[in-house]
């Protein structure tokens, strides 16, 4: 402290700011950043929104049923699926799980510091959600978790455990094989045996095609590859400017 200057002989400051304010107008505090309604005469500041306490609503979730059998596999080799489209009543179930309770908040990573793990950020969220469905989705989470270690490149830099985000460090972005930069693993597992295709519709153009695919279905056969690779002979650095000499570039407009 510089002499002669005594903190008790300062007066103290008239002004409005906040104590943070400095953290603010910098951009360090973001998450405590009211918002301004100009829309009256008066400027009002709403503040950021406070988290409510948590609550669940027991008798509700039990009457849903039970969840391991609601939410059960129902496909052999496939893990963590659960099957929504075809049963909106199970929808509707899960929904009124996830409603009869709330979850507390993420870390706040948008509008705060990020904190210095790795992972960056759990998923908080995303976790409760699956475990409190049940069922087949218990254990999602750490299944694809399971995954990440067990298929990704050790230094990869995991920015959500779940479900899972992960980029590599710069260093890696050009390193062979592939697997070493890869990122996604969304938890679900399936077997390489217990791959399918659905077929919704056939081109009506094409009747042939769904014959084909009624006597398969008949006899079990599996179905033909409806796509082919097609061999051409690729074109050289002359061919392409013998064919750019006797052909102008066209105009953008064209």
């Amino acid at each position: 402290m510089a002499q002669n200057v005594h903190v008790a002989d300062s007066r103290p400051l008239e002004t409005t700011n906040r104590p943070d304010e400095w953290k603010i107008e910098q951009g360090l505090h973001g998450a405590k950043i009211p918002f301004l309604d100009q829309s009256g005469d008066i400027t009002v500041e709403i503040l950021p929104r406070q988290w409510p306490k948590e609550w669940k609503d027991d008798e509700a979730i039990k009457a849903v049923g039970n969840r391991d059998e609601l939410f059960a596999a129902e496909r052999d080799g496939w893990k963590g699926y659960v099957e929504w489209e075809k049963y909106p009543e199970k929808k509707a179930k899960a929904h009124k799980i996830l409603t009869s309770q709330n979850f507390p908040p993420n870390p706040e990573f948008q509008l705060g510091p990020m904190p210095g793990t790795n992972p960056v950020l759990p998923g908080t969220h995303w976790k409760m959600w699956h475990t409190a469905i049940g069922g087949e989705l218990s254990t999602v989470a750490e299944d694809s978790w399971a995954t990440v270690l067990r298929e990704k490149y050790p230094e990869m830099l995991h920015l959500l455990q779940f479900p899972y985000n992960g980029e590599p460090p710069k260093r890696l972005t050009t390193a062979k094989p592939l697997s070493v930069r890869a990122a996604w693993n969304w938890g679900l597992h399936v077997k390489s045996s217990a791959h399918r295709v659905k077929v919704y519709s056939i081109n009506k153009k094409r009747p042939l095609t769904a014959h084909k695919l009624e006597l398969s279905e008949k006899t079990g056969s599996p179905l033909a590859p409806i796509t082919w690779p097609e061999e051409f002979v690729t074109q050289g650095w002359d061919e392409y400017k013998r064919f750019w000499a006797e052909h102008e570039p066209r105009d953008v407009d064209d």
